[in-house]
């Protein structure tokens, strides 16, 4: 874990943009990512599955954050707070939105899926609320591309 500028983080207002960036910098690309992941799995949506109810951090987080506010004191202890930066697609470089992924049956089967769904469209593919835009499409343009024949859920 990398150290932080704590005194110039301090003597700054904390917002989003700053939290999320001393994070980043706390932790590497993919716990972040995967902190990120884990919170839109945990948040409350609607969805024709249903969803869990509302929960704050899973431990392995807690403990990360925990990690992390004893560097950075001023981060938040609020699960809202947290949500509010932390729900980022790192990879387009924008908050998460509410919208619907795109999911398709039997695409997990199709060579490279599994790859491509973390690296390139990590919050596009399954029946999420919570999406980044720009994810969906790179999932739906992989997905004609290389399993043309799968069928959207979507409709």
């Amino acid at each position: 874990m990398a150290e932080l500028d704590t005194v110039r983080l301090r003597d700054s207002q904390m917002d989003t943009v700053s939290l999320r960036n001393a994070f980043r910098t706390f932790t590497d690309a993919a716990t972040f990512r995967r902190f990120a992941i884990q919170l839109r799995r945990d948040a409350p949506q609607n969805s024709q599955y249903g969803r869990p109810p509302e929960r704050g951090l899973r431990y392995w987080q807690d403990e990360l954050w925990l990690q992390f506010r004893a560097q950075l004191p001023a981060a938040p202890e609020s699960i809202d707070a947290i949500r509010d930066a932390m729900l980022w697609c790192d990879l387009h470089e924008h908050s998460l939105v509410d919208g619907q992924g795109f999911l398709v049956s039997g695409v997990y089967e199709t060579p490279g899926f599994v790859d491509a769904l973390e690296s390139q469209f990590p919050f596009g593919y399954g029946y999420w609320q919570l999406i980044c835009p720009e994810c969906v499409t790179a999932c739906k343009t992989w997905i004609a591309r290389y399993a043309p024949d799968a069928e959207s859920e979507n409709d």
